[in-house]
């Protein structure tokens, strides 16, 4: 802990950085870490502001905050550093990707806690994390995108993250992203915004509805990520009675109706049924089987 404070020389603190993060993968290290001093240790070695810009130390040092912050302690001790998330989006800017990796772990982890959650998204973090969604690393975007997600989870969050700028980039994601497990995190995301009633007209207005409709198509989406689409819209109706015209008009009924009615039946008749003898579908006392039903509970 000394040496990362205090060391001016790069392969002392290239050290202490490795040893750092093989310390904290042993979950039975982490209190004694946190007695220690590491979490200031390491925001040391990130050295935000201090000119010190070597990828091997962020990597290391950002790996060990990442498991470090498992402890609620450290998280909230992290929160109360004035350089604490400064030096997490510090970070997420590297030009190295395991750096950004690390980071945008960190901030996930982070985010379980709900005061992270505020804090993050109060301090302009969604902007940070959907720059990070648009690298090509496939890793660190998809955890950008949960991070983003995860702060939705907090309800005073969905009235702070339908700022325009934010709102058009979710909706631009959604729309232009091939990666389906990205594209299932970003409809959830639109979804917990979506249960608050006054942002339904704002996401309809903004263009949520087209994209939304578009994940509907069992060709290109997986099952949950349909099912929350169609849950999407019953929101952004139910929500917002004025809605119920502009949907009808762009044409949402005829894809709802083949959506649930043919192309979910459809899926599920081809899945082996629970109980079933040899994978088979099973019958009623007339020979015939049973339909499918498909719950989306509110």
């Amino acid at each position: 802990v000394d040496l990362a404070y205090w060391s001016t020389f790069l392969e002392v603190r290239r050290d202490c950085a490795a040893a750092f993060a093989t310390l904290s993968m042993n979950e039975a290290n982490l209190d004694v870490l946190s007695q220690a001093g590491a979490l200031g240790a390491l925001l040391a070695l990130i050295g935000v502001g201090s000119n010190r810009n070597d990828s091997q130390v962020h990597r290391n040092a950002g790996t060990a905050l990442s498991y470090l912050v498992k402890l609620d302690d450290i998280k909230y001790r992290l929160l109360k550093s004035p350089n604490g998330l400064q030096a997490l989006f510090y970070l997420t800017r590297s030009p190295n990707v395991s750096v950004k990796r690390a980071a945008v772990k960190t901030l996930f982890n982070l985010a379980s806690l709900d005061e992270a959650k505020e804090v993050i998204v109060v301090s302009g973090g969604i902007k940070s994390l959907l720059k990070l969604a648009e690298v090509k690393d496939e890793r660190t975007k998809r955890q950008a995108v949960r991070v983003i997600r995860r702060c939705a989870e907090l309800q005073k969050n969905r009235t702070r993250m339908m700022a325009p700028a934010i709102l058009e980039k979710i909706i631009h994601l959604l729309g232009e992203c091939p990666d389906l497990v990205m594209r299932r995190d970003l409809v959830e995301t639109l979804n917990l915004v979506a249960l608050v009633e006054d942002n339904a007209e704002v996401l309809i207005n903004m263009g949520a509805l087209l994209p939304l409709l578009e994940q509907t198509d069992l060709t290109i989406s997986s099952i949950d990520t349909v099912l929350q689409c169609v849950r999407s819209v019953f929101l952004l109706v139910s929500n917002s009675p004025s809605n119920i015209l502009t949907v009808v008009h762009q044409g949402t009924i005829g894809k709802l109706v083949r959506c649930v009615f043919e192309d979910l039946p459809r899926f599920y008749s081809h899945r082996p049924r629970q109980g079933s003898v040899g994978g088979g579908a099973t019958h009623g006392a007339g020979g015939v089987p049973h339909s499918p039903i498909v719950e989306i509970s509110e």
